[in-house]
Parts: C-alpha cells; sequence; structure tokens
C-alpha cells in the first residue's frame, strides 16, 4: 500500500506506476519488497488497485484529505 502524507499527488503516482503489474507471478509482494500501490492487499498492483488510486488522486489537506496512517499500518506480506 502507498504511504500516503495526507495527500494523493504526482509523486504517489510514481510509486504507484513503478509497482503497477506485480502479481503473485511477476516480482510477488513480500515483507522486505513490500506492492506500493496494492490498495485492497490482495497481493498485486492491478486494475482494481487503479480505481482506487485514481478516486483517491488529488486529495489534499484542503481538499478531502486522506486520513493519517499509522507506522506499521497497511499490507501484511508474506516474509521471502
Amino acid at each position: 500500500m502507498i504511504i500516503y502524507s495526507r495527500a494523493t499527488l504526482g509523486t504517489d503516482a510514481v510509486l504507484f506506476k513503478e509497482n503497477f503489474g506485480r502479481s503473485e507471478f511477476d516480482r510477488p509482494c513480500t515483507s522486505i519488497d513490500i506492492c506500493n500501490g496494492d490498495m485492497d492487499c490482495d497481493g498485486d498492483v492491478d486494475g482494481g488497485d487503479a480505481a482506487i488510486f485514481k478516486s483517491d488522486f488529488g486529495r489534499n489537506s484542503i481538499n478531502n484529505s486522506c486520513p493519517a496512517s499509522e507506522v506499521g499500518e497497511g499490507c501484511v506480506y508474506p516474509s521471502q
């Protein structure tokens, strides 16, 4: 899952694009190599995640800010 700063901006889009297409067969998500962009925590970065990302894109501290994330909050992946 992407770690947001309370906004969804261009830097988040870069991370998402770098991870798009990852799956159990192509660079699987692990606790060491997490999937930035696995919004639904299903172990891949695909179209479902893109829909969630697009619905959040443009949020900021003034315009419907993202909730703060706790350290360690996010998807849990198997270790390698």
